[in-house]
This record gives structure tokens, C-alpha cells and sequence, in this order.
């Protein structure tokens, strides 16, 4: 009985790591993000506030058994946030090259959940819009002269579903949420800390390859 049992446990962990049900994935998709910085200690007398905005990129997924899978993207992820006071308007944006890796969990063909870290680097300038006494002014910054990060990193987590078109194509939608770890805010001599959380809504097209 022994015998039979563990041949049991070696057939399953053999169906589970060495039976792939699928090679990997590439999956092309667009999104919407909702960032939102977090002062510690908090802005005295402003309210932030996330705005959406738009990006998208490439996800390349290789299968590690029939469950699991690691997953590495290279994604267009802008923030758009405001910092709204009694005086000043401000609406902030920040354009960002961002590589998540996750390792993702497959429940069937239909559910997926998936958790990792990213890195993020931004790009071109920190672009403004000032809105005061209904006047609004454009301008922008470089993140040196903003005492502003030019990289950030953090936790990255999903869960998505895939809707078959047929059987090597599918229509992928997914929530991710991540949370920033690195300090966004550079001045000198400040103990003011500021570190992203984001919201972001995905949906585009899965390959199997």
C-alpha cells in the first residue's frame, strides 16, 4: 500500500511540473492606470487625488508546468495624479518604461492570479498643469529640478480571466495593483517620503506560443 501510494504522489507531481499545458504565451495589451502618491507625513493642507491615464505593452509568459508560469513585460505606464489645494490646482504626469516579472498561477484556462515585483524608469520630463483662479499653465520639469526619483520599484500583483476566440487565441482582461517601496521624493534633507500605489485595468489579446 505504501508502494502504490507514493507511486500516486509521483505521478501527480510529475502531471503538475512535467506536463505542461502550454509552452508560453505573448499577450499584447492596452490599460488604464489610477496612480496615486502617498506622502508620509502627509501634504499639509492638499489632497491627492489618481487620474487616468493610458499605456499598454508586451507580456512574454513561459510556462512552468501545467499551473505555473513566469511572466516578464516591458510596458508603456504613465502616472497622472493632481495635488489640489485651497489655492493651486495641480495636475502631475509622470511617463514611465516599467518591466513587471511575476510568477502566475493558473486555475484552468479561465482564471489567473499572478505576484512579483516590477522596476520602472521614467522618461522625458514631469509635466505640469497649474490650474489657478480657473487660469490653467502648462510647464515641465526635469526630475533633477523637480527633487524627484528617476526609477522606482515595488510589489506588482494581478488576477485576470481569458475569454477563448479560439484555441491558441485568447482575450485577456486583468486587474493589477502594485505598491511602490522606493522613496519618489529626493530633496535634500527631507524626511518626507513618497511612494506610489496604483490601480490598473488591462485587457488585449494572448497568444499561445
Amino acid at each position: 500500500m505504501k508502494s502504490i501510494s507514493s507511486i500516486t504522489k509521483l505521478v501527480l507531481l510529475s502531471a503538475l511540473f512535467s506536463s505542461p499545458a502550454f509552452c508560453g504565451t505573448m499577450s499584447f495589451m492596452g490599460e488604464a492606470n489610477y496612480a496615486k502618491p502617498n506622502y508620509s507625513p502627509s501634504l499639509v493642507g492638499t489632497d491627492t487625488k489618481a487620474d487616468s491615464i493610458y499605456g499598454g505593452g508586451i507580456f512574454l509568459e513561459e510556462g512552468l508546468g501545467s499551473m505555473f508560469g513566469i511572466e516578464i513585460g516591458g510596458v508603456y505606464h504613465p502616472r497622472k495624479y493632481e495635488l489640489n489645494s485651497a489655492i493651486l490646482n495641480q495636475t502631475v504626469t509622470q511617463n514611465m518604461i516599467q518591466v513587471p516579472l511575476v510568477l502566475r498561477v493558473h486555475f484552468g484556462d479561465l482564471l489567473s492570479i499572478a505576484g512579483g515585483v516590477y522596476y520602472g524608469m521614467y522618461v522625458g520630463n514631469v509635466s505640469y498643469n497649474n490650474a489657478i483662479g480657473g487660469v490653467s499653465v502648462a510647464s515641465s520639469s526635469s526630475y533633477s529640478s523637480a527633487n524627484l526619483s528617476k526609477t522606482d520599484y515595488g510589489f506588482a500583483t494581478s488576477a485576470g480571466i481569458n475569454l477563448p476566440i479560439t484555441t491558441s487565441l485568447k482575450i485577456g482582461i486583468e486587474a493589477r495593483y502594485n505598491m511602490g517601496m522606493k522613496n519618489n521624493n529626493t530633496t535634500p534633507s527631507s524626511t518626507q517620503t513618497m511612494r506610489f500605489k496604483e490601480l490598473t485595468a488591462m485587457a488585449g489579446l494572448r497568444f499561445e506560443i
